[in-house]
């Protein structure tokens, strides 16, 4: 109640902060189930949890939060675990004022919002803001795991733009990036949002789709990602136009590995290059699926 009191005042009317409370571990973690936050304040003696335990199962639940821990003990061993554990601060009850108190959650939402733009710019593309190829491997990784454990199958489609290097000897650079930008959001409208999508360089893209049905889903997904890539884009004064050559492997059938499979994609895309492009090439070519 006091540290609500310090963050909110006492009716809150000139709050800086909203606070919920909850007395206990599984009540903080039904509201961070119904709500998002900027900041968790974790009681390290709480009735339902003990000191790590208490922080791992906060963290789990919302690991991009930051977390500052309270403790009774300024020697407290398991604050400092807390601390190499991953929580932002520790504060001593009894031993900060509002102002002080106010002052750690700030630095600490700051820290968390500026380590998270970090990460964003370490996985994601700076142009179409798609997963790059580090954060596309990390979620083919997981997918697999997945996919093995609940015997599912999935595609990699490696897509490259047809005669790109001809829109930017022609109309210039800036064309082709705002090309590339629009192409990023039609590929993230054709697919689902479990998948994803990926800008690995140029105008290469990659898509990760788990959980196919079939065959047939990857059909009726290439043939969607090739309409909507070949229709005309309107970029300033100019009309463009282009197409895409799509390559397809499977798991299990094409790889097990994130590297077979990539590698079986990229290898099936050269080949609907040299057929004609604007095309789904499979790297196993099934029967009937060309």
């Amino acid at each position: 109640r006091r540290v609500k009191e310090m963050l909110q005042g006492e009716d809150g009317s000139t709050a800086e902060f909203v606070v919920t409370e909850a007395d206990t571990l599984q009540a903080g973690a039904d509201h961070m189930e119904r709500e998002e936050f900027d900041a968790i304040l974790l009681d390290l003696t709480l009735p339902d949890g003990n000191g790590a335990d208490s922080l791992n199962r906060i963290s789990a639940r919302s690991s991009r939060v930051p977390i500052l821990v309270l403790t009774g003990d300024p020697d407290d061993a398991m604050a400092a675990s807390a601390m190499r554990r991953g929580a932002q601060d520790f504060l001593v009850k009894g031993q900060f004022d509002a102002t002080a108190l106010a002052r750690a959650v700030r630095h600490a939402i700051e820290r968390s919002r500026w380590r998270n733009y970090i990460d964003h710019l370490a996985h994601h593309d700076s142009l179409t803001r798609l997963p790059n190829r580090t954060l596309f491997r990390d979620r083919l990784s997981l997918a697999l795991e997945q996919a093995r454990r609940n015997r599912q199958a999935l595609a990699v489609l490696f897509m490259d733009l047809d005669r790109f290097k001809t829109v930017n000897d022609t109309l210039g650079h800036t064309v082709g990036d705002v090309l590339l930008e629009c192409v990023a959001d039609r590929l993230k409208a054709a697919v689902r949002a479990s998948d994803t999508v990926a800008r690995v360089g140029g105008d290469e893209f990659i898509l990760l789709l788990p959980d196919i049905g079939g065959l047939e889903h990857i059909l009726v997904v290439g043939e969607k990602i090739l309409s909507a890539v070949r229709a005309p884009y309107l970029i300033g004064p100019h009309q463009v136009t282009t197409s895409a050559s799509i390559g397809a492997s499977l798991y299990p059938g094409d790889g097990e590995d994130a590297e077979t499979l990539l590698k079986h994609a990229d290898a099936a895309m050269y080949r609907a290059k040299q057929q004609g492009r604007n095309a789904l090439e499979f790297h196993s070519r099934p029967a009937g699926a060309r």
